[in-house]
């Protein structure tokens, strides 16, 4: 009879130090399931040799034991004697209720899609169905925290910040050694301006699973977030060297370059995006932003189309808004703004992208000022969930010196340069924000960094709030040391 545990260290490395291979079957025999396993030698002699094989036969009720019990097979397979406390992480969170393990399932499906609205609805009704069968369904409450975390993401709806948080405390509560509980807090934190509380939390959820794609992740946004770049980039790596086939590696490392001004390096991820997923609207709509950064106007365009065509979605509405604006039809940017935000009216940048348009339409003065104020008002309410972000401060000094509140301008954009004084875009904000308050020395700098840095040299050039600036001879002088 074959001995089950590792009589030594010496024998473990015998059993572990090849190549082996894992095969199986899944059947379905009226109310039971059966799993066949086998241990297969790959390389060792002329075919493939059998070292052992494995069953599982159960009632189907009992299907939500089916990836416990077969990792613990494995190991028995491997002679790993798996010692206690890695049992108990095995079968940490999860459920005895058949059905709650099946929604469940719908759930990481759905929000593994996590480019549409409507999928995130579906995880979050799913992972909701879970916990009504078994309230204490940790792993459940988790996956419903991210299912939240995300659709305030993609909404920017702040009242979803507090469900996430409530779902990822309580799976933590309910059992402390599941990874996805601790990922789905860190994200939060991260995304809440708490770094150093989110890097525990992604620390402790690799010392649980040591390959967890999405720990690594969210530890790689938060580097970026606390300007530290190349462990950003290398931990974004390392996360799409475990899951090469998921596209969210490949999105988040691109949207890293991107906001360094990198967008040849961007491009390539995005579009691995959609290789992965054609009908990721997420894709295609983050392709054009890399585009329009490398200045490629018209293929920009195609694939803001293509994103809505994908699902209509605000940010690609908005986007196909500018695009008009910097080439001057400023109606027809109005218009595009107007149908973004009857998707979503909470973003602070569709309201603030609408203003602009407004503002340049004759007779549309006074409404772009309201607008603009309305733009100030969501920002605000962002700034408050995000306080230390450099997008929303940059922003929100645009705002103010445009509606004429030059002191509160001049004190956000030195908060944001001090955060992140290498960003590109908040470096053109800060001149935005210099010309309108009447400093064109500082205007001139500031600009002159941005495109230093790889910001947009037409979008410099086309941007009618800085035609004044550019008709200055610093304008020319700036324009000559780059050239």
């Amino acid at each position: 009879m074959r001995q089950r545990g590792v009589n030594s260290p010496s024998e473990a490395r015998r059993v572990l130090g090849v190549n082996l291979v894992v095969t199986g079957a899944v059947q379905r025999l009226s109310d039971r399931f059966r799993v066949t396993l086998n241990l297969i030698d790959p390389v060792h002699g002329e075919t493939p040799r059998q070292l052992d094989a494995a069953m599982i036969d159960d009632l189907m009720a009992r299907v939500a034991i089916l990836q416990d019990e077969t990792v613990t097979k494995v190991a028995g397979m491997l002679n790993v004697n798996l010692l206690p406390q890695h049992e108990r992480v095995l079968t940490a969170g999860g459920t005895a209720v058949s059905a709650a393990y099946d929604f469940y399932l719908q759930g990481l499906g759905y929000v593994r899609r996590y480019e549409s609205k409507d999928n995130l609805d579906r995880a979050i009704a799913s992972f909701e169905s879970a916990i009504a069968l078994d309230s204490l369904y940790a792993l459940a409450h988790a996956g419903l925290g991210e299912a939240y975390w995300r659709k305030y993401k993609i909404t920017m709806d702040p009242r979803w910040i507090e469900h996430a948080l409530a779902n990822g405390q309580r799976a933590v509560e309910l059992n402390n050694l599941l990874a996805p509980a601790h990922i789905t807090l860190g994200m939060i934190r991260s995304g809440t301006g708490q770094p150093e509380s989110a890097i525990s939390e992604f620390e402790r959820a690799l010392a649980l699973e040591p390959t967890s794609a999405a720990a690594y992740r969210g530890l790689a946004a938060t580097y970026a977030d606390m300007g530290r770049p190349d462990e950003a980039e290398s931990t974004y790596r390392r996360a799409i060297d475990m899951k090469r086939d998921y596209w969210g590696g490949y999105n988040e490392l691109g949207l890293f370059y991107y906001g360094r001004g990198d967008y040849e390096r961007a491009v390539p991820q995005f579009q691995k995006v959609i290789e992965l997923t054609p009908d990721n609207s997420f894709g295609y709509n983050n392709l054009g932003v890399a585009h329009w950064g490398l200045e490629q106007l018209q293929k920009a365009g195609e694939m803001f189309e293509r994103s809505l065509a994908a699902e209509p979605n605000f940010r690609a509405y908005s986007n196909l808004g500018v695009l008009y604006y910097m080439e001057g039809s400023y109606a027809q940017a109005a218009v595009m703004c107007e149908e973004a935000l009857k998707l979503n009216d909470i973003s602070y940048m569709t309201w603030a992208n609408l203003a602009n348009a407004y503002f340049w339409v004759p007779g549309k003065r006074e409404e772009a000022m309201e607008t603009f104020r309305q733009a100030a008002v969501m920002a605000e309410q962002q700034r408050k969930v995000t306080p230390h972000d450099p997008h929303v401060l940059s922003s929100l000094a645009a705002y103010y010196a445009v509606l004429g509140e030059n002191e509160w301008a001049l004190s956000l954009i030195d908060q944001a340069l001090e955060i992140a004084p290498e960003n590109p875009r908040v470096m053109y904000f800060a001149g935005h924000t210099y010309e309108q308050v009447g400093e064109r020395d500082k205007a001139l700098e500031w600009i002159g960094k941005a495109l230093e840095s790889g910001y947009s040299r037409s979008d410099v050039e086309r941007d009618p709030w800085l035609r004044e600036l550019r008709e200055d001879n610093g304008f020319e002088q700036l324009l000559g040391r780059r050239t």
